[in-house]
């Protein structure tokens, strides 16, 4: 409070305001001295600004009020400065030259910060030549505490001009290199100046500059000058060992922290692969590469020695010495020189085993201590991570010139550690042989041997009485589950004392057991073993999840769901309870990081940023696992019945979200949920449709395939619910919007909704009374967008349409086409596409897709027969030949169909009898759960009715099964229809059909019964799958 008496002066007004800042006792003071000073700096910022960084320096103010004033210009001019201050930079320039040289340590720093953003706003060309004048005249002069002071200054001055030289594209690469050749030849001398920091800054600017490029100035003397003088400054600078924060010994490390990158850079140069070493790299190779080798090499023994704290705290230059020697193991020249052996087993072991990082995520976070397990990536400072790296490249001998006898070595030094008591090192074998588990299944002799470790070494470790010792026998016996196994007891064995870590105290133990039950479900030996403990399996993951959130958990539930989802059926309600709950945690913490990113533009430290991705990827695994649990109790009703009004509301949530990720999982439950609930749908499942309509019309184009099959499951399994005038009016608008010529969209998404149309036509049939109002609609908009398609996927889309709408009902389609003067138009340009050259395999390439055209054809045929069409006498004969056409692809797929249906059959009957033994042995797996619904169309996908491939970009390619009901034209016979409709046909029609099928005649009653059995297949094939399904269901309950 004595600062204005000590001053005798009356301060400047952003002064005192600082001032009284720090001095204020009460609350109501100290916010009123902010906001003065922040109305001081808005209204004059540019004085303000001056008289801040002048009072920093000022020898007479209060060091407390002196990092004040700094501080405040600092935040002003990085967080708060904008165009509209109209701040002069130049007097900001001026008077941070000033204030630099004699300000103190700390305020130096945030001087300097400021100088960065004011470079960065407007740049500062008379910066470098006075630093060069200053750096010159320091170099030259006899080292004084002043000649340091100045010197130091002028060098964190330079790193502001040099730092941005490490970001790609920061600073046009002419600046840099006329940078580096004013600056590189002056800074040597400045390492000869007593101070480790002069050191320590003159280095950070060295690594800036040669970061990115190596400057032209940089080679022949010059270069090998810098070599010399970092090794020589890492042998004779090193002071006493002191880990005291800000001692000359931290000051060295941090030196060492750059010569170790510096170091590292020129390696990374002569190691990159498939390009030509730059001549500066094989300089560095031949001259210094060795010298470096040995450095950190003695480096990492002096660490081996040390406690782990004392490792931890050289972690920075550990890193960068790891990577070095990493990247030598793959230069010929320099692989000689390492001491693979010491360091594989002394040198770098030191960093294996649990330590205080582990220790605490153990206690805190479970859950990342797992996942660094499944997924070893560490930060910048995560010597463990780069170790690992380094082990491996070590001793995979991948070159020729390496080496194969080193991993034998390792692994005999692992297998002789596992041989003493458990200790803390024990952890360090443990993941040693865990990291090189790729090296050792690829080789035959190694992997064989590993049944002994298993057996001997890791399972008994398992009744360790250290809880980590336990987590890390159980991840092992996980990763090497796959290798073979002379003694099948010792495989029952390990996996039961796996198991037997369900009921661990410690629940990181159960969260690795659950963790490692993907690596056992992917080996169908372990099925029968599992199966006697689902229910204790299913009952910890949930509890996990509740418990822990463990992403783990639910990925060994997806993973348990997919092969056991009938005997889970019991547990199926609870496990999707909880996966919702999980779901809207997830999404709690989504919308969290996104209001932070609103308000902060995005934290710092990028917690926000971590909390949604970490929310995202829970909340979209949590989806998948439900779409999973979905499908293996849709035939449970009474399951269904208790789940759907809670699973279509999670759908409405996620609709609101506006998330694009998790909508399209979101679609896939409300899929399922329609496709399933075929009794009845509960209102929240109805009032997903209207969002459905909305998303479109809003502009979700993209989506539309997505909606096709839910669309069509609510048409055929609810039509007499779905054929409202509301409804329809909607699905009409949707379809419009999609066949409207502007609508930006893939050809297959536009393709979808000519599909949907034909859909509508086929499944509502059998309730004209309602559809019969809208029908019109949808074939003037069918008829409407065939004039104006383009896109041969579209245009084969609504061909298809046309004569679905004929099979639908042939009189008003005609009707509708004799109303707009357009039947001969249109059926002879329908001919004339599909009799095109490659339309009808390419366009049309589903059994279904054909039989649809022949039936509409046949329609069409069957009314041209009543007479009063003066058209067919000339479109007639083409489309009677498209028809047999069409009826002829099929044949061949049908009979390839069969021998598939007999076959599946003949596996599902098995196991569905057999019960698990008849499950278990047959190693196929060809039918899954849900692959044979019930009344599930034979699709092309799931019976391989494709006799040529979805041409690309189709609206049939898809990846994944769609969960669609059988149309109403499946069980009818198109080769009877076809059969019965050209026998009354005149001789013209009959004769097209000949020549378009020269055996026609005598193959039609073959392809009648083909076509007849592959109905009748499928329908036993849905039945046995239904059956199949209920029985495992029962025998496990």
């Amino acid at each position: 409070n004595g600062f204005c008496t000590l001053l005798g002066m009356a301060l400047p007004p952003a002064v005192a305001a600082c001032n009284a800042a720090v001095t204020s006792v009460l609350k109501p003071d100290l916010m009123a001295a902010e906001q003065q000073l922040s109305t001081l700096l808005n209204d004059a910022p540019t004085q303000s600004l001056v008289d801040l960084i002048g009072a920093s320096v000022r020898g007479d103010a209060p060091e407390a009020v002196a990092q004040m004033c700094a501080i405040r210009a600092k935040n002003f001019i990085k967080n708060d400065m904008t165009d509209a201050h109209e701040v002069d930079l130049l007097q900001i320039k001026h008077a941070l030259v000033g204030a630099v040289p004699v300000a103190s340590d700390r305020v130096r720093r945030l001087l300097c910060e400021c100088a960065r953003v004011v470079h960065a706003e407007e740049p500062w060309d008379d910066l470098l030549p006075l630093l060069v004048a200053q750096i010159s005249q320091c170099g030259s002069e006899q080292p004084s505490d002043d000649a340091q002071r100045r010197a130091l200054s002028a060098l964190q001055l330079l790193y502001v001009i040099v730092r941005p030289f490490k970001s790609v594209g920061m600073v046009a690469a002419d600046e840099q290199n006329d940078v580096s050749n004013t600056v590189l030849p002056l800074l040597p001398p400045l390492f000869a100046l007593p101070d480790l920091r002069i050191a320590h800054m003159a280095l950070k600017c060295f690594e800036a500059m040669v970061q990115q490029a190596t400057p032209p100035v940089l080679k022949g003397a010059l270069f090998d000058g810098w070599m010399g003088f970092m090794l020589e400054f890492a042998g004779s600078r090193r002071p006493e060992f002191d880990l005291s924060p800000g001692s000359p010994y931290t000051t060295y490390c941090k030196c060492m922290k750059r010569i170790a990158a510096v170091a590292y850079r020129f390696v990374q140069l002569a190691a990159r692969r498939g390009k030509k070493q730059p001549k500066v790299a094989r300089h560095f190779v031949t001259n210094f590469a060795g010298h470096f080798v040995n450095l950190w090499c003695e480096w990492l023994r002096f660490l081996a020695g040390q406690p782990e704290e004392t490792r931890q705290s050289h972690a920075k230059v550990t890193v960068n010495a790891v990577c070095f020697l990493r990247e030598c193991a793959a230069i010929e020249e320099v692989y000689p020189a390492l001491p693979v052996g010491e360091l594989c087993t002394a040198l770098l072991f030191p960093y294996f085993p649990f330590n205080a990082e582990d220790e605490q995520l153990w206690s805190e976070d479970v859950n990342e201590y797992l996942r660094r397990l499944a997924d070893p990536t560490g930060s910048k400072t995560d010597v463990r991570h780069a170790a690992t790296k380094a082990l491996l490249t070590l001793v995979s001998a991948k070159k020729p010139f390496q080496s194969a006898e080193h991993l034998g070595s390792v692994l005999t030094f692992v297998h002789e550690g596992l041989q003493r008591p458990p200790s803390r090192e024990t952890d360090g074998f443990l993941h040693m042989l865990g990291m090189l588990k790729k090296l050792v299944v690829k080789t035959p002799v190694f992997a064989s041997a590993m049944e002994g470790v298993l057996v001997n070494s890791i399972a008994p470790l398992m009744s360790s009485d250290n809880a980590v010792l336990r987590a890390k026998a159980v991840w092992i016996c996980g990763l090497y589950a796959g290798v073979p196994f002379e003694n099948p007891s010792n495989f029952e064995g390990m996996l039961r004392a796996v198991l037997g870590g369900l009921d661990d105290a410690e629940s990181p133990v159960r969260m690795q057991v659950v963790a490692s039950l993907a690596a056992f479900m992917s080996l169908k030996r372990t099925h029968p073993y599992l199966r006697d403990v689902l229910s204790p399996l299913a009952r910890e993951c949930v509890r996990l999840i509740d418990d822990n959130n463990s992403d783990f958990a639910v990925e060994a539930l997806q993973a348990l769901i997919e092969v056991f989802g009938p005997e889970l059926s019991a547990h199926m309600t609870t496990i999707c309870r909880s996966l919702m709950q999980r779901c809207k945690a997830a999404r709690f913490d989504m919308q969290a990081a996104a209001g932070a990113a609103g308000a902060e533009d995005w934290d710092e430290d990028g917690e926000a940023a971590t909390l949604g991705e970490r929310g995202a990827f829970a909340a979209r695994s949590s989806l998948e696992a439900i779409v999973s649990c979905v499908e293996a109790v849709g035939y449970d009703d009474a399951a269904m019945a208790a789940l759907e009004g809670d699973l279509c509301a999670l759908v409405t949530e996620i609709f609101g979200d506006d998330d694009l990720d998790l909508t399209e999982v979101a679609l896939k439950i409300y899929d399922r949920v329609v496709y399933f609930r075929r009794d009845s749908l509960c209102d929240a499942g109805w009032a997903v449709f209207p969002m459905l309509h909305r998303a479109l019309v809003d502009g979700a184009v993209d989506l539309f395939p997505q909606f096709l099959p839910i669309i069509d499951n609510l048409c055929t399994n609810h039509p007499r619910a779905f054929a409202t005038m509301e409804r329809l009016e909607m699905t009409h608008e949707m379809c419009a919007k999609m066949l409207d010529p502007e609508v930006l969209a893939e050809p297959s998404a536009v393709a979808a909704a000519p599909e949907l149309i034909s859909v509508l036509f086929l499944q509502l049939r059998d309730y004209r009374d309602a559809f019969d109002p809208a029908a019109s609609q949808f074939l003037n908009l069918t008829l409407r967008a065939l004039s104006v398609a383009e896109k041969p996927t579209v245009r084969a889309g609504l061909c298809t349409a046309l004569m679905s709408a004929l099979v639908y009902s042939a009189e008003a389609t005609c009707g509708a086409l004799d109303a707009a003067g357009a039947t001969q138009a249109v059926l002879t340009g329908y001919a004339d596409f599909v009799e095109k050259k490659g339309v009808l395999e390419r366009r049309f390439p589903t059994a279904l897709g054909r039989k649809v055209h022949v039936m509409g054809i046949c329609a069409y045929l069957q009314l041209s027969l009543k007479g009063g069409r003066p058209e067919a006498d000339a479109v007639a004969p083409r489309l009677a030949a498209i028809a047999a056409k069409c009826l002829q692809y099929n044949v061949p797929v049908y009979h390839r169909s069969v021998r598939q249906l007999h076959a599946l059959l003949a596996g599902t009957a098995g196991r569905g009898a057999e019960g698990d033994e008849g499950y278990e042995s047959d190693d196929s797996m060809d039918v899954e759960e849900g692959d044979d619904d019930e009344g599930g169309a034979y699709d092309a996908e799931e019976l391989d009715l494709d006799d040529e491939p979805p041409a690309r970009g189709s609206a049939d390619e898809d990846d994944e099964e769609d969960f669609e009901i059988e149309t109403s034209i499946d069980p009818l016979c198109e080769a009877t229809c076809l059969s019965d409709t050209l026998a009354a046909c005149p001789p013209s029609v009959q004769s097209a059909v000949t020549a378009a099928w020269p055996a026609a005649v005598a193959e039609m009653p073959g392809a009648q019964k083909v076509s007849a059995e592959v109905i009748a297949l499928t329908q036993q094939l849905r039945q046995a799958a239904r059956a199949k399904h209920q029985s495992r269901a029962a025998t496990q309950q």
